[in-house]
């Protein structure tokens, strides 16, 4: 094969892997990682918030925090979880205390979709049931994720059901 030739099949690779990170309808989609996640966050707040975590001191102490709340191995999962500030965007999604069992929030896939300048994160919300047997027990659920840093303003997490759960202005 030809020097032009080889050249080419690359240039058209790369246009078809270009192409793949964006959706038909012009949106792109960014690589999103679930950190960590925990049903009892040692976290102080009681509502449910989306925080982005700006320095690398206070994501690595949250990161730490959640796993040792969790039933993770702290030493896989501090290892498996590495992450810069600087070159990633980390996120807080925090479902605030809740008064009984059942309640849980979780990646559902490893890309975010941004539309314009909106980054649309799509987890799993779960609640029990009216009817539901529940533990009588405070938990927090949270999770750490990490984004690809790509030119969106805002972050909107979203459910399983499409409906937006928190929303957050991003640096």
């Amino acid at each position: 094969m030809c020097a032009s030739a080889r050249r080419s099949a690359v240039l058209v690779a790369l246009v078809v892997l270009l192409a793949s990170c964006r959706a038909e309808n012009g949106d792109r989609h960014l690589a999103a990682r679930e950190l960590a996640v925990s049903r009892t966050c040692l976290i102080d707040s009681t509502e449910p918030a989306l925080v982005q975590l700006t320095e690398q001191t206070s994501a690595d102490d949250m990161l730490q925090r959640i796993v040792r709340s969790s039933m993770m191995d702290e030493n896989d999962a501090l290892e498996t979880a590495r992450f810069n500030v600087h070159e990633e965007t980390i996120l807080l999604v925090d479902m605030g205390m809740r008064r009984t069992g059942g309640y849980a929030v979780r990646l559902t896939g490893s890309q975010a979709v941004l539309r314009g300048q909106i980054l649309s994160i799509p987890v799993q919300w779960i609640e029990p049931g009216p009817n539901a047997i529940v533990t009588q027990v405070i938990t927090h659920p949270c999770m750490l994720i990490a984004i690809a840093k790509g030119g969106y303003r805002s972050v909107a997490i979203i459910d399983q059901h499409g409906r937006q759960r928190l929303s957050a202005v991003v640096k």
